[in-house]
C-alpha cells in the first residue's frame, strides 16, 4: 500500500486499456469496444479516523485538460500511468 500526497487521477487515456487488458483477460477486447469504467475502492486501512489529506473526489470534466501532468509508474511486471493534478485556485 502507498500513500499518495498529493491530488491525482488513478489512470490516463493510454493507461485505463491496458489495465483493463491486465484485469480481464480473453475478455478484454469486447469490454474495450465499448464504454466502461474502472473503480477502485478506498478504505483506511490506520485504526484511527483519517485526521489529515482526507480523501476527496471531483468531476474530471472540471479540471482543466493542462492542469493534467502525466507520471509513469514502474513496476517489476508492467508499466502503469497516471494523472498528477496541479492546483489551479
Amino acid at each position: 500500500v502507498v500513500y499518495v500526497p498529493y491530488a491525482h487521477n488513478d489512470y490516463t487515456e493510454e493507461s485505463a486499456p491496458l489495465r483493463v487488458q491486465d484485469v480481464a483477460g480473453p475478455v478484454a477486447e469486447e469490454l474495450l469496444g465499448r464504454r466502461y469504467m474502472i473503480i477502485n475502492v478506498w478504505r483506511n486501512i490506520a485504526d484511527s479516523p483519517v485526521a489529515a489529506d482526507p480523501f476527496a473526489v471531483c468531476d474530471a470534466r472540471t479540471v482543466p485538460r493542462e492542469d493534467y501532468v502525466p507520471h509513469d509508474l514502474i513496476y517489476k511486471d508492467r508499466t502503469g500511468q497516471t494523472f498528477s493534478v496541479l492546483g489551479n485556485p
